[in-house]
């Protein structure tokens, strides 16, 4: 392989300025751990110096690779345009030193040296062997990836620079594919493949290498890089047109176009003399012998025996098989990567994030206020007064033993969740507290700074938020509960059991009251509890380090589409409503009657079903109160688990760093 395929590599200037730099910038932009805040830092820095004097090697690589992932993080969370880089350029162009302050352009510089060192690799392990040929293509087509990733990020650039020509990007893109080409095209020459295939993939490398040369002749400051490569790339394109033409010739000659085979025969000829006549002529003496006494037999065979017209060929006819393409970024910078500290600026989150989150949840309460729980307390209010209390006397029906049975087993159960559900979250505080102590132990015995555990983390205080709210939440449910205890101890069984007669049709309907109202509250419990297990905070950060804070109202009205089927739902409660009292109505004349017997013949029992009643509805409440409680404490508890654990093992680890025993 051509020794220009190691295009030099950019060197970073360094300046004793770049912590003091990183500390003002985080410092007034995100929230942070002071501690972990420093340790970051410093990583970085680190990891920047590891970069001085890189050369062709898989450490070189590697630190690159770090370095790009730590940027990427500090990306994440600081402005583009805040922090100022060094470098000294090899690349084409007008600037020899070149400072700016860009984190999109310095990730561009990085990426151009792991490209870089991934031509050179490919240079360097290229072995005649088919396991290291296909080492050796990935190698150039992880190299196209970094180069059109940086061909896409220039576009991105919020100032005008000279640091980076696209026809210099593009020249490399396709000069790397060439090379992933060509070793994809000798591999299949050694497993034996057909002439055709060989043709089309032959086809495919001079495509590459003529693309190349057009950008090249294309760019500025040309004299700034290798020499001759223009010849070097106008060789390899005629070298693989000829090659395509022969294979394809001996593919027609196969199929008796023995005209045509002769055509694309003399084609590879012509082809073959241009490149004789240049500094490139040795490279050709055996192909083109063989390709002679192919194209003389050929004619020998056609003069005598079969006697087919020869066309003229002004350009080859070849469908072109491509086998490469540019790599991924996001897959090279992972390949191979030795961990290191990869998460470094990973826990921090920016300032502007979190407002924008206050506001924004600010505003998911309101719209959640307004477009729901407004409009359907409004619903279930208007339903329960047109169903007056007049009607409700209509409960004229035999409540049955199996009923009182019925309820005694739904007390039992609630009472059951309540105290599995209040020991939960009583543990869950307990453990977590525990932890929180120790940790304060340990900081005060050894020094804010000298003690870095997770207690200062965002997860900590998202914790402490959440068991604080899960905490008052049950105390409010059990001030509910324990009415329903006291209601339920005061029921009049006997009373209830006695046996009375009404309209079977207006029980059905009470009945069917009694259900609408009830989901009713549970759905207004349900809107309530979706809207506090559904911050935006997450989507904002996600958001934030792919395209910063402009799509923030975006994320918004998308993060709103949680609660479109619950208005279509309060819209269809509305009708509920409708045809409720359209079946209600027609029932009228029979009710007034019924209504004005019960009450004088027995209105203690009238109370007595209708406490029953609200017994009824408050234990069902209940249970669903208890259920939804439970779930979300579980969830919490497997959440505060992992957290407990991360900061016991973070504990172990600052212990062993200052030689303590715990």
């Amino acid at each position: 392989m051509a020794e220009f395929l190691r295009i030099p590599l950019n060197e970073k200037i360094y300046k004793n300025d770049l912590k003091d730099q990183l500390f003002n910038v985080l410092s007034s932009s995100v929230q942070r751990n002071p501690q972990k805040l420093d340790n970051d830092i410093n990583s970085f820095v680190n990891v920047e110096r590891t970069l001085e004097n890189l050369t062709i090697s898989n450490n070189s690589l590697n630190a690159l690779k770090l370095y790009y992932v730590q940027l990427s993080n500090l990306e994440n969370v600081v402005p583009d345009d805040k922090i100022q880089f060094n470098w000294r350029l090899a690349l084409p162009s007008l600037e020899l030193d070149a400072s700016f302050e860009s984190l999109l352009l310095e990730k561009c510089l990085i990426l151009y040296n792991i490209g870089a060192i991934y031509m050179g690799l490919g240079v360097d392990s290229y072995v005649v062997e088919i396991p290291v040929v296909k080492e050796v293509c990935q190698y150039f087509q992880a190299a196209a990836g970094c180069f059109s990733q940086i061909l896409e990020n220039i576009k991105e650039l919020r100032h005008n620079h000279n640091i980076f020509n696209p026809s210099f990007l593009k020249c490399l893109i396709n000069l790397a594919l060439a090379e992933a080409q060509e070793c994809s095209w000798f591999i299949s020459k050694q497993c034996g493949h057909s002439d055709s295939v060989l043709s089309k993939l032959s086809y495919q490398i001079a495509l590459y290498y003529e693309e190349a040369l057009r950008e090249y002749i294309l760019m500025n400051f040309k004299e700034n890089w290798i020499k001759d490569i223009d010849d070097y790339l106008q060789f390899k394109t005629n070298y693989f047109v000829a090659a395509a033409t022969y294979r394809k010739g001996i593919y027609l000659s196969s199929k008796n176009k023995f005209g045509l085979a002769i055509a694309n025969l003399k084609y590879t000829e012509y082809l073959l003399n241009k490149i004789k006549k240049t500094r490139h002529r040795e490279k050709i003496i055996n192909f083109q012998t063989t390709s002679n006494d192919r194209l003389n037999n050929e004619l020998r065979d056609n003069e005598s025996l079969h006697l087919q017209e020869i066309p003229t060929l002004q350009s080859p006819n070849i469908n072109p098989a491509n086998m490469v393409s540019p790599q991924y970024v996001g897959t090279i910078i992972q390949k191979d990567l030795i961990k290191g500290d990869i998460n470094t600026f990973t826990d921090l989150i920016p300032i502007s994030v979190i407002e924008s989150s206050n506001a924004y949840r600010e505003k998911q309460e309101k719209y959640v206020n307004e477009e729901l729980i407004k409009p359907l307390k409004e619903i279930k209010n208007n339903l329960e007064i047109f169903v007056n209390t007049d009607i409700q006397l209509h409960l004229a029906r035999t409540i049955q033993q199996s009923e009182v049975a019925s309820c005694k087993e739904s007390f039992k159960e609630m009472s059951q969740l309540e105290t599995n559900t209040k020991s939960i979250i009583d543990r869950l505080i307990s453990s977590f507290t525990k932890e929180q102590e120790i940790n304060e132990k340990y900081e005060n015995k050894y020094g804010y700074l000298n003690w870095n555990n997770l207690s200062h983390s965002p997860e900590n205080d998202y914790i402490r938020e959440k068991i604080s709210f899960v905490n008052e939440y049950i105390k409010e449910g059990q001030l509910v509960t324990q009415q329903t205890k006291q209601l339920y101890k005061s029921l009049d069984l006997r009373t209830i059991l006695e046996p009375t007669t009404g309209s079977k049709e207006f029980v059905l309907l009470f009945q069917r009251f009694t259900m609408i109202n009830n989901y009713r509250s549970t759905f207004l419990r349900n809107i309530k509890l979706k809207s506090e297990n559904n911050p935006i905070l997450p989507k904002l950060i996600k958001t934030y380090s792919t395209e910063g804070i402009s799509l923030f109202p975006q994320v918004f009205n998308d993060h709103l589409k949680l609660f479109e089927n619950d208005r279509k739902e309060i819209l269809d409660e509305e009708v509920k409503n409708i045809e409720y009292k359209h079946h209600l109505q027609k029932l009228e004349p029979q009710t007034t009657q019924i209504t004005k017997s019960i009450l004088d013949s027995n209105p203690e029992r009238y109370k007595a079903i209708e406490q029953f009643a609200n017994v009824k509805l408050n234990i069902m409440h209940g249970i669903k109160f208890y259920e939804d409680l439970l779930m979300s404490v579980n969830d919490l508890q497997d959440r505060i688990n992992v957290f407990l654990n991360q900061n016991k093992n973070k504990r172990t680890q600052e212990a062993t760093r200052l030689g303590i025993v715990l």
